[in-house]
This record gives C-alpha cells, structure tokens and sequence, in this order.
C-alpha cells in the first residue's frame, strides 16, 4: 500500500473576468514509505496547486489523496509543507522557530525543545540556536525552515522548490545536505524543483509534468542506491554516464511537452 497516493486530481480556477482556468488534469502519482520523489515541470504547470490539495488546503474538483490507505482529501494535518520561501518569524530565534508547530499543537514544550536542540546538530546550526533569521545567510535560513518542517512530526513532507533562491553554490551545498539528512531521518518526501539535475541528485524517482493543466506525462527511476552520503556535487555523479543519460532523457520529456 503507498504512503501516499494522490488518484485523478483535477482542479480549476476562476479568472476575475469569470473565464475559467484548468490547473491540473487528471493527475495521478504515488510514493512508497520512506521514498523521496521529486516533480519537474514549468512554471505555471500547477505543481504548487497540487500541493495545496495535497496539503488539505484546497480542495480538488475531482480526485483523491489517500494517506496509508485512507482517504484525506480535503483534510489537514496528515502532511508537514515547507513552501519556497523561508516564512521564517523575525522576532524568534532559530529555536524558536524550530518550536513552532510543536506549540501551536500544544505538545510537551521540554520534550520538543530537547527533540529540537538534538536535530541543531544535524541540521548545520550548532551555536545558531539563539540567533534571529536576519543573523543568517540564505541557506542557513533554510534550514532552520527545514528544521521547522520536521519538528511538525509528520511522516511525509512536501518541499516546494526550498532551494529556488538560493546562489549556485549554496543550493548544491544545500542539495547534499538535504539528501544526509533524508538518510537519517528516512522521511516521505515529495519534493518540487525546475532543477532536472537537483531532481536526479536527490529522489529515488522522478515525475514530469506538463505545462497547464498539469498532468503526470512520465516517470523515471533513479539508477543510484539510497546511500549516497558519499556523492557531492564535488564527486563524479553528474558525470556518472547513469547521470547524464537520465538527464538526457527527463530533458528531452521536458521539452516534447
């Protein structure tokens, strides 16, 4: 049974002069437990809307998402959802931030807070713990959002494009962190990129979606194993010949679409 299943989602928009606007069509994609999968498209193709459904936070015109069998479409709190930007609170430290959820869910605050100091450590942030976001570069930012994420407590994770702003170096440095982390923590993971290459690096299987409405046109197995702490940007993965024929081919999808 997949962890997550999302079955024939459609949905469509309204414009403000009343002309309608199909987002998705038909999509259908599932994840198995402790699977990181990844969603390449182009912009407006209706992967963020996807997420919205998937979230509980919109509700599909047609379609279900089914969460370890169950459906719960429409429902909220089955997922954690980091979306692009950090949306990280000016006015609380990096622990503080990590703490959020755990408070707004009324949790044992001693617990959380030596749950969330353990995972500063694996996080990149040791000695950050009491600064406040604008203290911190881009990537740290993000991790302390990252970190905010997990401490959600959710098995699965959506991850909308969490590295799109960030400088080249930064988010292949950031792309081998977050795949360290995903070892250890071994969460479901739905990630969300324009990034082929970004994609390849860090799921276990990628799905191409076409342009609006979105729908599932292919999907790709990643020839690599899950233990990949070994492989950077520094190494000699993107030059892999299992690399460079699978981008070859998910950037061909792309662009006969």
């Amino acid at each position: 049974m997949p962890h997550l299943e999302i079955v024939n989602v459609s949905k469509s928009y309204m414009r403000r002069n009343g002309e309608p606007v199909k987002a998705l069509s038909g999509v259908s994609l599932s994840l198995e437990k402790g699977e990181f999968v990844s969603i390449v498209g182009p912009s407006g193709c209706g992967k963020t809307t996807l997420f919205d459904i998937i979230a509980g936070l919109t509700q599909p015109d047609s379609g279900a998402i089914f969460v370890n069998g169950h459906d719960r479409t429409g429902q909220t709190g089955y997922v954690s959802y980091m979306p692009q930007e950090d949306l990280l609170l000016p006015w609380r430290t990096t622990l503080e931030n990590a703490m959020l959820a755990p408070e707004l869910n009324r949790s044992a605050v001693q617990e959380t807070r030596i749950e969330a100091r353990r995972l500063i450590d694996l996080f990149g942030l040791s000695g950050f713990e009491d600064s406040y976001p604008f203290e911190l570069s881009g990537g740290m930012r993000q991790r302390v959002a990252l970190l905010r994420t997990v401490m959600c407590r959710k098995d699965i994770m959506l991850l909308d494009e969490p590295f799109g702003a960030l400088d080249a170096i930064t988010r292949h440095q950031m792309q081998a962190w977050l795949r360290l982390v995903w070892e250890r923590l071994r969460t479901t993971v739905l990630f969300v990129t324009h990034d082929v290459e970004e994609a390849i690096y860090l799921s276990d299987r990628v799905y191409v979606m076409s342009p609006r409405p979105g729908r599932i046109v292919c999907q790709y197995s990643v020839p690599f194993g899950p233990d990949r702490s070994g492989i950077g940007w520094s190494g000699s993965i993107i030059s892999a010949p299992e690399f460079v024929a699978l981008r070859a081919q998910v950037m061909e999808a792309l662009a006969s679409i």
